[in-house]
């Protein structure tokens, strides 16, 4: 007789249609709960998104707010109001012209224009300057008070700017004393090439010779004209104490390079000191013409 064998499955088929029902459950809900994961993580992404933007755009407010606070225009807004009163525009400086209402742009075409010699004669040349509004010249026409005094017959040219030609014609300055602002009042110098004859002088130590000033960029080919101008007090130059100065002092001096400050430094140890500059005629650095020229500026004084 037959024995009989064990079941091949350990659970009966309803068993095993519950556990896979119970598996496919498992599985629907763990899927539901990655996808609702996924969403949020979306509509997070999206806020945090928009918050950033915001948080930029409010940035780059203050910023603005920051930088508009400085702003010149705006400061000119606040503190230049419109005043309506009588004007010589022929006279009158920017800034009452900015307080007759009239647009900056404008402002800078008429100041441009009288700096070239150009002169407003009647009301009805302001409608001449180019793209002013009709408005604005309706306002200021009513204000607008021209000296005919100034002009000359029927010509462009005035007393105030013949006045000023003559005062460059005639200006003589001392080289050594005047300022920047002396030196632009002659013809053919302006801001730059001021600034640079006063700070060639103070390389110098002063000028003993008006023909120096061609050794100023700008002015190496200066017209005997413009040197006539000037005029030259040789008591005001300021030496070099050759037997104290350092290597690095004597070297500022335009008219000694950097190997010729090194040897006097080394003649100036060998022998204690200089006691003229027909000393400096030992040393092989120097020249005739270098002595020459160094020899106003050079003091040997203990």
């Amino acid at each position: 007789m037959k024995e009989k064998q064990p079941h091949k499955y350990f659970m009966s088929k309803r068993q095993m249609a519950g556990a896979l029902l119970f598996g496919g459950l498992m599985v629907g809900i763990l899927a539901a709960g990655i996808c609702l994961h996924k969403v949020k993580m979306k509509q997070l992404d999206n806020e945090s998104g928009l918050q950033l933007m915001q948080e930029k755009a409010e940035a780059i407010e203050k910023r603005l707010k920051k930088y508009d606070k400085y702003s010149p225009q705006k400061k000119i807004k606040e503190t230049i109001q419109i005043h309506l009163h009588p004007f010589d525009p022929n006279t009158a400086d920017s800034t009452t012209l900015i307080e007759e209402g009239l647009p900056h742009w404008i402002v800078r075409m008429m100041m441009n224009y009288r700096r070239k010699g150009g002169r407003y004669k009647q009301v009805e040349d302001l409608k001449k300057i180019p793209h002013i509004p009709d408005t604005v010249y309706a306002r200021i026409a009513p204000f607008v008070e021209i000296d005919s005094s100034l002009w000359i017959g029927d010509t462009l040219h005035n007393k105030q700017h013949i006045a000023r030609w003559q005062q460059k014609r005639d200006t003589i300055l001392e080289l050594n004393s005047c300022d920047t602002a002396q030196l632009k009042l002659l013809k053919g110098i302006g801001t730059y090439t001021a600034q640079q004859i006063v700070t060639y002088r103070k390389r110098l130590g002063g000028y003993v010779s008006v023909e120096q000033l061609r050794e100023v960029r700008g002015l190496q080919s200066a017209s005997d004209t413009l040197l006539q101008h000037f005029i030259v007090c040789a008591d005001s130059i300021h030496p070099i104490h050759v037997n104290f100065s350092s290597v690095e002092r004597l070297q500022k001096h335009p008219y000694i390079t950097f190997a010729q400050a090194k040897a006097i430094y080394e003649y100036r140890r060998e022998r204690y000191r200089l006691h003229n500059i027909s000393d400096l005629r030992n040393v092989e650095v120097f020249k005739e013409e270098d002595l020459l020229r160094l020899a106003p500026y050079l003091s040997f004084e203990e």
